[in-house]
């Protein structure tokens, strides 16, 4: 019951969410997004697209939430499918799901490459040079809360990327260094880094969860062209995108359900798919290999409209799936679709001359013989162009030689998921909203100091300095005694850079200058010297007093000063 009530209390929000933001443009967006919702089962689970992850995920578009891992894989498998039916795209780029950045990065502490490389970046090298495609797209996630997306252009040997926030300052270098060592090892280096030269759209600055949405948006407007999204179109934008996933998940029942020639399949279990991680493991169970048309049947040209039948499982054979490797990339991947090629365009089941074999714009599994070492099928293929096994695609541009988990195993490895697979994070920490709205102000000049926080943050700065002084403003200050000098915090109330600042400060009193002036604070403090010229009070307790709240403690007003100078000339 607790379930039921926490996904309408989510849906009611996204509902309220659509009612609040379809104005301004977005009618005919949010129209059809409530009408989508509507034909949406609540506690069902999206199986288009390469994913089984909950329904309710999709909502987080619906919000102004920070997008996750699957809707930003689904989002590219989407674009994946349309890139499908243009020729030219079909056979020039690629578009590669989130696993390939963190392999990428796993790779370069040990520099494993080339041949010490692991399967994901094998595959993805063969696949590139074997099926020449002249660009590389795919998402990446930086400091974990923010998403860009990047573009290899093997042509012109450039690497660029979109990034929505670069103008405030942000560079992924890390990630930018592991991405040219890669390419420096197995595609001969020689790679420039253009930088955030990718077009894209530019968030605002109180903006910090809708970056996934400009990142999609840069793959689609650099793929099929199309207006860039900005702050006042956003939110439009998220519900287009709601739309296009929930047409796609509406689409794959009317096809299961018009369906009439099922592919039967062995189970396998969550611990024999996390074998497949140990590229060395060879004690799999051997699934059952289903039966396969022996012709493969390619639409000549984009249609228009698309029709759905019982021959949908039959163009897979003509795309090549990933690797195994993937199988942990997404914290609902423990879970497998029970059925083939639910990504892939459906052509009609009349029967046309079979043609050549036209690579698709996704990864591919790449040597057959490689996966046969570590599943043993019934059948391994010798033959690329009719293979035995048709592949599972986890991702529409992604898949795997194993067959999907049947629904008998749907129930034991639910059990077997962690809380935090269930509850994945779907925003931003609101710690960080406030404080960018609190530098706005001290920087706009609006701030409205809390009396009770400034005690306190005076309260610590006293703790380790009795005599320091403070200057409010637009920047705010403390006056550190032992090295006569001004500290300006990172913002209001925070005492970090000062504490840093005693630290390095006081590390640098080992010296006989600085020992000499140690001693002359002490002194003077000792005789109540210097109590004349501190211009904020530290509140003094009498003999016997109780503990009192730092909040609580009255603020002596500053007092006039003019030896200020005097002591400060001596103190150096």
């Amino acid at each position: 019951m607790s379930h039921a009530v926490a996904k309408k209390s989510q849906w009611g929000a996204a509902d309220e969410w659509l009612s609040t933001h379809r104005k301004n443009g977005a009618s005919r967006a949010g129209d059809e997004a409530r009408a989508l919702m509507q034909t949406l089962a609540w506690g069902a689970k999206v199986h288009a697209l390469g994913t089984q992850t909950p329904i309710l995920t999709l909502s987080i578009l619906l919000s102004d939430a920070l997008l996750d891992d699957e809707i930003i894989n689904m989002a590219c498998a989407h674009l994946a499918n349309r890139a499908r039916l243009d020729r030219e795209l079909a056979t020039s780029i690629v578009i590669a799901p989130l696993c390939l950045q963190s392999r990428i990065d796993l790779a370069y502490p040990k520099k494993m490459y080339g041949e010490n490389a692991g399967p994901v970046l094998r595959r993805y090298k063969a696949y590139i040079t074997e099926a020449e495609r002249t660009r590389l797209f795919f998402p990446a996630l930086i400091n974990g809360n923010h998403w860009i997306l990047f573009e290899i252009n093997f042509l012109t040997k450039e690497l660029r990327y979109a990034d929505s926030r670069s103008h405030h300052g942000s560079i992924p270098k890390i990630t930018v260094r592991n991405i040219l060592e890669w390419l420096k090892h197995d595609f001969g280096g020689g790679f420039t880094n253009k930088g955030d030269t990718l077009p894209h759209g530019t968030q605002a600055f109180l903006d910090v969860s809708s970056c996934g949405v400009y990142a999609i948006n840069a793959l689609a407007h650099e793929l099929f062209g199309g207006k860039l999204v900005s702050s006042k179109t956003m939110r439009e934008e998220r519900m287009w995108r709601f739309c296009d996933l929930a047409k796609a998940h509406n689409d794959y029942k009317l096809r299961q359900t018009n369906s009439t020639s099922p592919v039967g399949y062995a189970t396998l279990s969550v611990e024999d798919l996390e074998l497949l991680h140990d590229y060395n493991t060879t004690n799999l169970p051997s699934p059952v290999a289903p039966e396969v048309p022996k012709s493969c049947n390619i639409p000549p040209d984009p249609p228009v409209q698309i029709s759905y039948s019982e021959s949908a499982t039959s163009d897979s054979e003509s795309y090549l799936g990933s690797e195994s490797d993937s199988v942990s990339e997404s914290s609902s991947l423990a879970e497998y679709s029970s059925n083939l090629s639910d990504e892939m365009s459906v052509i009609d089941s009349t029967p046309v001359q079979t043609r050549k074999r036209v690579l698709s714009p996704v990864l591919p599994i790449g040597n057959q013989d490689e996966a046969s070492k570590h599943l043993k099928l019934d059948h391994p293929s010798q033959n690329l162009d009719a293979p035995s096994v048709q592949s599972h695609p986890l991702y529409p541009f992604s898949g795997h030689n194993v067959p999907p988990i049947s629904d008998s195993t749907h129930d034991v490895n639910k059990d077997k998921r962690t809380k935090r697979q269930i509850l994945r994070a779907q925003g931003v920490i609101v710690s960080t909203v406030a404080s960018r709205k609190l530098k706005q102000s001290m920087k706009d000049g609006t701030i409205v100091i809390n009396e009770n926080c400034r005690a306190i943050f005076e309260q610590k700065v006293w703790e380790h300095d009795p005599h320091a002084e403070f200057k409010y403003g637009v920047r705010w200050e403390v006056y550190h005694l032992l090295c006569s000098s001004w500290s300006t915090m990172k913002e209001a109330y925070d005492v970090t850079r000062f504490t840093k600042h005693l630290k390095s400060c006081i590390s640098k009193g080992s010296s006989t200058k600085r020992g000499r002036k140690l001693k002359q604070v002490a002194t003077l403090t000792a005789a109540g010297a210097l109590d004349c010229w501190v211009t904020v009070a530290r509140p003094s307790k009498a003999v016997g007093e109780p503990e009192s709240n730092p909040a609580e403690q009255p603020i002596s007003k500053a007092q006039p000063t003019r030896t200020l100078d005097t002591w400060a000339k001596k103190l150096g």
